[in-house]
């Protein structure tokens, strides 16, 4: 199988000089928010095979590729080699891979629990609700963050989602507007507090 790189054409949608700290999202974002914010969206093992690093990373792996509440068996060995690589993408360069609460990703890569210390790449994982940014549904999720400090995160809603709503089901797997611009909210904060990152372009 032929994994996508960091070596790829820099001029095939990968890092350009006049855009270090624009976030570029990997994987199905499930919204079109991210077109509209001017990401640079790699949302297939094809396009991801053009992304050269030299900027934050946005990362939606195959839901199916370590969520709990789908069988082991639907987990292909491309979704989970595809997953590790965007893994690999956000150590390397600074960001946000996002995922549903407890999915098996967090124990087969070893990443830390919440409230545990900085891993080795600088990162942390922070527990949050999609309900939180207007999904109709509480949505628990794990965002593994490397790059930014939890005390300088940007400001989250933290609203309520009732009672009704949870029990509600049928939603569309779509990521909420809002939840989107904040994810790019961070992953610029991450851009520019990770600028050496850039300027080597060696990453990690």
């Amino acid at each position: 199988m032929t994994h996508p790189t960091s070596q790829a054409n820099p001029t095939e949608g990968g890092c350009r000089p006049r855009d270090p700290h624009t976030p570029a999202v990997l994987g199905l974002p499930r919204t079109a928010v991210y077109a509209d914010l001017g990401a640079a969206c790699f949302v297939d093992q094809a396009s991801a095979a053009r992304f050269d690093g030299c900027r934050p990373v946005i990362a939606h792996p195959p839901r199916h590729a370590g969520g709990r509440v789908n069988p082991q068996g639907r987990s292909s060995p491309r979704d989970r080699a595809l997953t590790q690589w965007m893994l690999d993408q956000v150590r390397a360069w600074g960001g946000v891979l996002e995922h549903p609460a407890h999915s098996r990703l967090w124990t087969d890569a070893a990443l830390p629990a919440a409230g545990d210390r900085l891993d080795p790449y600088g990162g942390w994982t922070l527990p949050v609700w999609q309900s939180w940014w207007g999904s109709s549904r509480p949505r628990p999720t794990w965002l593994y963050v490397v790059g930014y400090e939890g005390p300088h995160m940007p400001a989250m809603p933290l609203a309520l989602a009732s009672a009704a709503a949870a029990e509600q089901g049928g939603e569309p797997d779509t990521l909420p507007a809002a939840f989107a611009v904040w994810l790019v909210d961070v992953a610029t904060a991450i851009g520019h507090a990770q600028a050496w990152r850039y300027r080597t372009r060696g990453g990690r």
